[in-house]
């Protein structure tokens, strides 16, 4: 599945590395004792001041100051005052752009390109780590590879980018960088099928990825978004017909009680999905709201959907 914008073992990934709790950061720090009730170290969700993950969302709205834009795949900083998305531009190449905004909830300024990472290629799905200074992205400078660059503050510009080697093994993207650094999930086609795939990193450095086995059906997968503790995960699923009878890219979610388990059975997130496409891009760290892009309206525009503690 690609999305349109304008202007290597399999490994067991409840095995692929131990407890992951301690490494949380920031609010993030919900683990649900089972599949239906969410808990933290400071008691249920509400009383640690996250969103119980299992309450649905409002309505969706597209993103202030964003909302005239045919544009996908955006991607937060902590705060949620920076954001990176994609557009295409001139000849139809896809463009990593961002934009500010002074505080969460206000309203983005005008998008400005980043002319230290499009230097070559498509480029897309663009990650900003937790410290602001990494960007994690795909792109096709040389075949579908995962990259990065890196900025010496969040004021600054990025430096030339350079593939993540652990996981240029075959067509890959969608990166997304769980809490601070703790692992790189992104999508495959090793098998064929899109799947997604987890890269843990013990030493500063990722290693190599492996098939999340409790995900991957017949289907394409992709678009993976978790929380810092890796116990609640979004995706996207599509080619494979949903209640309503839609093939389209949806909105799944799946929880597991801590990092070293196998994830429960994934659910649809129906108020959220449509017949068009769906797909998740960036989960905040309190797990209130939710920003995907969907062509719902007839193009690809930013959403985010909320949720109250």
């Amino acid at each position: 599945m690609r999305v349109l914008w304008v202007g290597v073992a399999a490994l067991v990934a409840g095995c692929l590395f131990p407890d992951l709790s301690a490494l949380d950061q920031g609010a993030d720090a919900s683990s649900p004792e089972s599949g239906d009730a969410p808990a933290s170290e400071a008691g249920d969700a509400s009383d640690a001041g996250l969103c119980d993950p299992t309450e649905t969302f409002a309505t969706p709205s597209l993103l202030p100051g964003l909302d005239t834009l045919y544009a996908s795949n955006g991607r937060l900083s902590l705060d949620e005052t920076e954001i990176f998305f994609q557009i295409y531009g001139d000849g139809g190449v896809a463009a990593i752009v961002h934009a500010t905004r002074p505080s969460a909830g206000s309203a983005f300024g005008a998008w400005t390109a980043l002319a230290s990472i499009d230097t070559a290629g498509n480029n897309w799905d663009a990650m900003l780590s937790a410290d602001g200074v990494t960007l994690v992205f795909a792109s096709t400078r040389s075949t579908e590879d995962i990259y990065s660059a890196t900025r010496p503050s969040p004021s600054q510009d990025f430096g030339a980018p350079a593939p993540i080697t652990a996981v240029d093994v075959t067509t890959v993207n969608k990166p997304y960088v769980q809490g601070l650094n703790v692992a790189l999930w992104y999508e495959s086609f090793a098998t064929g099928n899109g799947d997604i795939y987890v890269a843990p990193s013990f030493d500063g450095s990722y290693n190599l990825g492996g098939v999340v086995p409790e995900l991957s059906t017949a289907a394409e997968e992709d678009f993976p978004v978790v929380n810092a503790g890796a116990t609640l995960i979004y995706f996207a699923r599509s080619g494979l017909a949903d209640a309503g009878g839609s093939a389209n890219a949806n909105i799944w979610f799946a929880q597991r009680a801590t990092a070293s388990d196998p994830w429960n059975p994934p659910s649809l997130v129906a108020e959220l999905n449509t017949t068009a496409d769906q797909n998740p891009t960036w989960l905040s760290p309190d797990l209130c709201r939710l920003y995907f892009s969907s062509d719902r309206s007839g193009v690809y525009e930013l959403y985010v959907a909320s949720r109250t503690p």
